[in-house]
């Protein structure tokens, strides 16, 4: 029941998030609608070792402006960041699918972006225009209700 934990009852409050190095995983629902919740100056990062985030864990955190999904090999789950419309900027891996689900979106309502960034090699990832699989219309660029700029980097451990 996440309307019962602790952080839940000041949801509304500004809450400073940190993730240990030692964290493997957010479960579910594990801060869905903590609307004060922040990362490091507006910004929330996810990396290895952290291997998965559940369903609807950040869904309606309003106060993230700035979103970096580092691994390829996290897991999200359905939902994970809906109704995020403040995230402005995201960097996500070339190879990560940005749909995720199709009844639950990852980034479903996440209106607000301005920048998107693809790090990693490899192929990226096709969506398509059938709603029966990845469509290409639940991804987080097509929703966005601003311009916004694509780019792609390649880091320094990428092959």
């Amino acid at each position: 029941y996440y309307l019962k934990t602790p952080w839940y009852f000041s949801r509304n409050n500004t809450i400073s998030l940190s993730i240990g190095s030692g964290v493997t995983g957010i479960g579910a629902n594990m801060f869905r609608d903590c609307t004060g919740i922040y990362g490091t100056s507006g910004s929330l990062i996810l990396s290895a070792p952290l291997a998965s985030v559940g369903n609807y864990a950040f869904a309606g955190v309003s106060k993230v402006n700035t979103l970096e999904i580092n691994s390829s090999s996290i897991s999200i789950g359905e939902g994970a960041f809906q109704g995020c419309a403040s995230i402005r900027s995201l960097t996500i891996p070339i190879t990560m699918n940005a749909v995720g689900y199709e009844n639950a979106p990852i980034f479903g309502g996440c209106t607000g972006l301005t920048s998107l960034r693809f790090i990693g090699s490899g192929a990226g990832m096709v969506y398509s225009e059938k709603a029966s699989s990845t469509c290409y219309q639940s991804t987080p660029g097509y929703n966005a209700t601003s311009a916004f700029t694509v780019s792609f980097a390649k880091r320094n451990n990428d092959c």
